[in-house]
């Protein structure tokens, strides 16, 4: 559901809501009551004690409700329904920065289920607005009124608004035993506020509102403690999980799964920074099923890395951050959502972007904040290393100028293959560039290194991704077409030299735009040969023998006979279905 769709609903019951409370307290309530000091004083201690909660895993225990009861017996029932409508829409719109609609929309149901709450209570024979013993029937109808009510509308809310597709039955029975424990807890607790007044007026209120909040922070400082501790036992395995590898993939994978641990994060994607962009590299664990690029600024993880600092969303659904979450579109249904920059000595190496349920459902928004800065630093620690060692591998099996496999690794890698699955069949290529020491003593051997790279990439782009490409020296290429041979490997060999033969390759003022073109020699494993030499050999002959011998510009295969060694040219533009099926 929209954003704007969303806010729309939520008005729409609280204006509804509101005008029905208002109406029947105008009808019904005596005026004086709320000019009174007792419910001044009430909906201060409200707003307060919405503070001096008691923390959990995933809910919190409020005390409001036992102050709500207490004025419920002391003022009446309007003004107690009225104190619990305000103390919540104040608290959520001041102190917990909700949107309007929202902390109205919160105002609005817990007035919904003050009223009906309250209405059971006198229905069954609770008395409000004195000082009078209570009866057990009438307290427990309103506990129990004030749950369904409470969890009624919150389910809709959840699963008809907000559609949020993880909230299952056990969540709401997990929910709804923690209210009922608080229920349980309030209750002395607002009797005793009643007795308190009783016998020294209001004060006796304020002094136990002060006492409990000097217990709640006493309380929430062990909680602190506690989380401290664990935050530092999950700090100290997270670090050895960084650091146990120097593979990049392992490395990625780690960052991951100890973000879901010290976070609670509900999905988890990493970016990496080249190229003046980020691309998205994993989500959950996995790759994107599509590239998906950011510039600095774009997306909440865009601007945390343009500020080289973590960011917090609240609600990334409000209007400040709602665009920036969509050309991210990496987050689902959860509200809340964490940008981390990846920056090792002051240079940004990538980004983590994170989705949780809320921001302050286990850690303080400082708490969390410090936890970030200590993980975000060892986690790009542990990227720079990877990078770095990844970037090490690749200068030993790369070729510097076409960024192609080496000659060593595609011996190696053609060995292997072939000791791994000897029944699978494959094909070399052997390419080499025709008259390129003419075109380097022509234009240059910078020219020349360029067009080393562009044919490198044209190479790449005319064979599948699990073939493997090579330089395998001066101007010399070769290709492993993996579980490929006859007329197929022809096509291939074909496609190639067509693709190269037909590019402008670069070369001066007076001859702008230069014609390159390659000659090829064909090999097939195991037809040809039972070896990687062999097989080479083989190909290098078609190559040197047919190719180049009989006009260049043209691919060549090894044809090996019961006599002799023969080759079999395939001109430039030859069909190559039927010339392929005259070779086998």
């Amino acid at each position: 559901m929209g954003k704007i769709k969303q806010q729309r609903i939520e008005l729409l019951f609280s204006t509804c809501v509101f005008f029905f409370l208002l109406s029947v307290t105008i009808l019904h309530a005596d005026s004086s009551l709320f000019l009174t000091t007792e419910f001044i004083v009430f909906l201060l201690l409200a707003v307060l004690i919405e503070h001096i909660y008691i923390p959990n895993k995933k809910v919190t225990l409020s005390l409001n409700f036992a102050l709500v009861f207490a004025a419920l017996m002391i003022i009446g029932f309007y003004p107690a329904m009225w104190i619990s409508i305000l103390s919540i829409t104040f608290y959520k719109l001041i102190f917990a920065n909700f949107e309007i609609t929202r902390a109205i929309f919160n105002g609005a149901m817990f007035g919904t289920m003050a009223y009906i709450a309250g209405s059971t209570y006198i229905a069954f024979g609770g008395s409000t607005g004195s000082l009078v013993l209570l009866e057990l029937v009438p307290v427990i109808a309103y506990i129990l009124v004030s749950i369904l009510v409470n969890h009624i509308i919150a389910t809709w809310y959840i699963c008809g608004v907000i559609k949020k597709a993880d909230y299952t039955l056990t969540d709401v029975l997990y929910n709804f035993g923690w209210d009922l424990l608080t229920y349980v807890v309030s209750l002395p607790i607002g009797l005793l506020m009643v007795f308190l007044y009783s016998h020294i007026d209001i004060l006796g209120i304020i002094i136990m509102v002060i006492t409990l909040a000097v217990n709640s922070y006493i309380f929430r400082l062990y909680k602190k403690l506690e989380l401290f501790h664990k935050e530092l036992h999950s700090l100290q395995k997270t670090s050895i999980n960084l650091i146990e590898s120097m593979e990049l993939d392992d490395v990625l994978k780690s960052i991951t799964e100890s973000c879901e641990t010290l976070f609670e994060t509900k999905r988890c994607a990493i970016w990496m920074y080249q190229n003046e962009r980020l691309e998205l590299t994993l989500i959950d664990g996995s790759s994107p099923e599509k590239n998906h690029f950011l510039n600095e600024g774009e997306g909440i993880v865009g601007k945390a890395v343009q500020s080289k600092s973590p960011i917090l969303v609240e609600n990334i659904f409000s209007q400040e951050w709602q665009e920036d979450s969509l050309i991210e579109g990496v987050y689902q249904e959860q509200p809340s959502a964490i940008a981390v920059p990846l920056t090792f000595y002051n240079q940004v190496i990538g980004a983590i972007s994170l989705s949780r349920d809320g921001i302050s459902d286990t850690l303080e928004r400082e708490e969390l904040s410090q936890l970030i800065d200590i993980f975000s630093a060892q986690a790009a620690s542990a990227l720079s290393n990877a990078l770095h060692h990844q970037q090490i591998e690749n200068q030993a099996i790369t070729d510097e100028k076409t960024n192609l496999y080496n000659y060593r690794s595609f011996y190696s890698q053609l060995d292997d293959k072939m000791k791994k699955h000897p029944e699978q069949p494959l094909t070399i290529l052997m390419i080499d560039i025709d008259d390129f020491k003419q075109y380097n003593d022509r234009f240059g051997h910078p020219a020349g290194d360029k067009v080393l790279a562009q044919v490198a990439n044209l190479l790449k782009e005319n064979i599948r991704e699990n073939d493997i490409a090579a330089r395998y020296g001066g101007e010399e290429f070769t290709i492993i077409l993996c579980g490929t041979r006859g007329v197929e490997a022809e096509k291939v060999a074909e496609r190639i030299r067509s693709a190269i033969a037909n590019y402008p390759f670069p070369g001066d003022q007076k001859t702008p735009r230069v014609k390159l073109t390659v000659s090829i020699g064909v090999g097939e494993y195991p037809k040809d040969g039972d070896n990687a030499i062999d097989i080479i050999r083989k190909a290098d002959q078609a190559l040197y023998l047919g190719s180049k011998e009989r006009g260049k510009n043209r691919f060549s295969k090894f044809i090996k006979t019961t006599s002799y060694d023969n080759i079999v040219d395939f001109p430039k533009g030859v069909d190559n279905n039927d010339s392929g099926r005259g070779c086998d």
